[in-house]
C-alpha cells in the first residue's frame, strides 16, 4: 500500500510528452512573432534620431534667418565669411544665402550640435556634398553609416538612413530638408 502511494505521487509530478510538445510549440510561435519586432528596434531608433536631427536643422535655419532679418540683411544673395562671422562668433567659414545657411559641412557643423565629420565623436557625420544648379546638397547620416574613401572624401556606407539638406543660392527660398529612412 505504501509503495502504491509513492508511485501515485511520483506519477503526478511530471509533464506528459504531449504537454511538453504543446509548450514548445507555443514558445516557438511566440518567438516567431516577437523576434522580428525586436530586430527592427535598431532601425526604429535610427529613424527617430533622424527626425530629431531634422528638427535641430530646422531650428538652426529659423534662428539664423531670424538673426539676418533683425539685421536687415536677409535679402542678400551671399554673405562673405567675414560678414557671417560677425553674426556667429567663431564660425569663420560659415556661409549664408538670403538669410539661410548654405549646405556645406562647415556651416552645418557649426550651427547644429552633434554634427561633425566622420572622425569626430559626434552622433552624425556630414557626407557627400554636391553642388547643384541654384544651390547645394549635403547628406547627414549617423556616424556609423559613414566612412572616408582613399581620397579622404566622406561617403555613405548604406545608401539609406540620412537627412538630405538642400540650400538654394539663386533665389530667396527656404532650404529643403528630407529624411531617407533606414530599412
Amino acid at each position: 500500500m505504501l509503495n502504491n502511494l509513492k508511485m501515485v505521487r511520483m506519477k503526478n509530478k511530471g509533464f506528459t510528452l504531449i504537454e511538453l510538445t504543446l509548450l514548445i510549440i507555443v514558445i516557438a510561435i511566440l518567438g516567431a512573432t516577437a523576434i522580428p519586432r525586436f530586430i527592427n528596434i535598431e532601425n526604429d531608433a535610427k529613424n527617430a534620431s533622424l527626425v530629431g536631427l531634422k528638427g535641430a536643422i530646422e531650428s538652426a535655419i529659423n534662428i539664423s534667418y531670424g538673426n539676418m532679418a533683425i539685421a536687415g540683411i536677409e535679402d542678400q544673395a551671399a554673405l562673405s565669411y567675414k560678414e557671417s562671422a560677425a553674426f556667429y562668433e567663431g564660425c569663420v567659414w560659415c556661409s549664408f544665402d538670403y538669410g539661410y545657411p548654405v549646405a556645406d559641412t562647415l556651416t552645418l557643423k557649426y550651427l547644429v550640435n552633434g554634427i561633425g565629420i566622420v572622425e569626430d565623436n559626434d552622433s552624425f557625420a556630414l557626407v557627400e556634398w554636391t553642388k547643384i544648379w541654384g544651390g547645394a546638397v549635403v547628406l547627414v547620416t549617423p556616424t556609423s553609416n559613414a566612412k572616408r574613401l582613399a581620397n579622404n572624401y566622406p561617403v555613405l556606407i548604406d545608401d539609406k538612413c540620412y537627412v538630405k539638406y538642400t540650400s538654394y543660392d539663386q533665389e530667396p527660398k527656404k532650404p529643403l530638408i528630407e529624411i531617407v529612412k533606414c530599412d
